[in-house]
């Protein structure tokens, strides 16, 4: 894993002992309150109840360490907050304000008053924008934390006290018990479910509802495309990847990654967005994919810069220029080019998981003096555990 990763040049050597020693801890609590209008008595009494919670007069410990523990940071660009301690410390502390800061949170969050949500996984809902007349869809949906942020904004305080609204949000996963399971996750918002779908189909043979033809007009204003991905973002959460991460994981999952892109495009209405999503650190799932949609779309789809819809979020750049690697015998090999990976030296077996939309997209000038640009992949965001105390993540508003 850090073989491959410095290899790829993720990050700047003197930050590299800050990534590795925030992977290896666990994810701190976050959640975020709601803003649907039916909810802000209840957002009220729970900032009300809990203020002495989120802004502690005096200095609480770790009981196992003895270290101190931050106080809650407030995050405006998610109306989230952060907490200086993690799910088990918090569940099985004996300190009395952290007894009573678990208890608030599971009393406000079996209503719907807040959600607890990690923070990386709040981003693609924040950078979409969705006004209550929106249709918006959930391609790759469970377990249903974007969903519900897109079902509030839909319903969001600036909605008239009484008024449905008039958009629509469909969520979508492949597995019936995920989707099962998203459908239970949606319930605590209530009555504003009524503006929800739940279908189990597919994401890259997603039906279009418009009119029929070949290429029918796309539907949907605001497209989350989370798609099913190799993970290393989760390691704060999913140690046992350590163990079992290869570098084949993101290749074997490039081409439905793009795939499942392709049909978010093809579903999107002209002027709409759509947000790309991986928890990976991956280039080969990340800006690969996002160059080689673009590529294909011959200029209906373009990377816009969010920066300014999440401002305070501390990130680094798309990057540009990356490397395909891969395991041979427990050896790393390098493939500068897609025709280095099919020659003949290479096993027919290996050959088949490259495609050439995994290497960098061209750029520079030709022997001919042609100026070659590539897509300003810069415009993408990567979220890195150690700037933020968070997970690891990628998103790309399109």
């Amino acid at each position: 894993f850090e073989e491959y990763y410095r290899r790829q040049a993720i990050l700047p050597d003197e930050e590299w002992g800050s990534f590795l020693s925030h992977l290896r801890k666990p994810l701190p609590v976050t959640f975020r309150m709601s803003n649907m209008a039916s909810h802000a008595n209840g957002v009220a009494e729970a900032l009300a109840e809990g203020k002495h919670l989120l802004r502690p007069r005096q200095q609480l410990y770790n009981e196992v360490t003895g270290r101190p523990i931050p106080p809650p940071k407030e995050l405006r660009w998610c109306n989230g907050w952060q907490l200086g301690c993690d799910k088990m410390a918090l569940k099985y502390s004996r300190t009395p304000e952290l007894r009573e800061f678990q208890r608030w949170l599971v009393k406000y969050n079996s209503t719907g008053v807040l959600t607890r949500q990690a923070v990386d996984s709040m981003v693609p809902a924040a950078i979409l924008g969705v006004e209550p007349h929106h249709f918006v869809l959930d391609m790759c949906a469970s377990p249903g934390s974007k969903t519900t942020q897109c079902i509030e904004q839909l319903n969001a305080n600036n909605t008239a006290a009484g008024s449905i609204p008039t958009g629509c949000v469909v969520a979508n996963d492949i597995n019936p018990r995920r989707a099962y399971f998203l459908v239970r996750r949606c319930a605590a918002l209530g009555a504003a479910t009524g503006s929800l779908m739940v279908t189990n189909h597919h994401a890259q043979w997603f039906p279009n509802p418009g009119d029929s033809g070949r290429y029918p007009e796309g539907v949907y204003d605001r497209i989350i495309c989370d798609v099913p991905c190799s993970g290393d973002g989760t390691l704060r959460k999913n140690p046992q990847i350590w163990s079992e991460w290869r570098p084949e994981f993101a290749m074997g999952l490039h081409q439905l990654q793009l795939r499942i892109a392709q049909r978010g495009a093809a579903l999107l209405k002209v002027g709409g967005y759509m947000v790309y999503s991986t928890c990976s650190f991956n280039p080969v799932e990340n800006e690969a994919v996002v160059a080689e949609l673009v590529r294909r779309c011959g200029g209906a789809l373009e990377i816009v810069d969010a920066s300014d819809r999440v401002a305070d979020l501390k990130r680094r750049p798309g990057m540009k220029h990356w490397r395909v690697v891969t395991m041979v015998d427990d050896e790393t090999v390098e493939y500068p080019t897609y025709e280095d990976s099919q020659k003949e030296s290479v096993s027919v077996g290996l050959r088949r998981k490259f495609e050439r939309s995994m290497w960098p997209p061209k750029s520079g000038v030709t022997k001919l003096g042609k100026r070659i640009k590539g897509p300003p992949l810069e415009r993408c965001m990567r979220l890195m555990p150690h700037l933020q105390d968070m997970g690891g993540f990628f998103a790309t508003l399109l």
